[in-house]
């Protein structure tokens, strides 16, 4: 059987750590913070890479107390980390929408993110302009 490729690995043992985690655990957070950063530096699947570094400065505003450390905060950023699971195993269909999904559980928490920040090819899809039926 072949390898899981880094990023898959990567991806499900924060999905892991980020259920096990409890506010006050800075240790873990550390732990997810290391992984985060991997996704983003990695480069095995750019349309992550946006995300990723969007989830980490999450993660160092918990920690220095400019996001609230509590377990619904943690419930929102595991949802988070379902979201680039999905454009990870299936980046044509779950791209826009999940990139939009990813972009509300971070404003929940407090931090303001829009899909189009993050400037993945996802997020950049638009509809064609009206009246281009040629």
């Amino acid at each position: 059987m072949a390898e899981e490729p880094k990023t898959a690995q990567c991806l499900n043992e924060m999905a892991l750590k980020v259920l096990m985690v409890e506010p006050g655990d800075l240790s873990m957070v550390g732990e997810l913070l290391e992984q985060a950063e991997y996704l983003a530096s990695a480069g095995e699947m750019p349309e992550l890479t946006p995300l990723a570094r969007a989830f980490h400065t999450a993660l160092e505003q918990l920690v220095m107390g400019e996001l609230a450390d509590s377990a619904e905060n943690f419930d929102r950023l595991a949802q988070c980390i379902v979201q680039m699971q999905e454009i990870w195993r299936n980046p044509e269909e779950a791209g826009e929408q999940s990139c939009r999904l990813f972009c509300e559980h971070l404003t929940a928490i407090g931090y303001e993110i829009a899909p189009e920040e993050l400037g993945t090819a996802a997020a950049k899809k638009k509809a064609p302009p009206a009246g281009n039926n040629d």
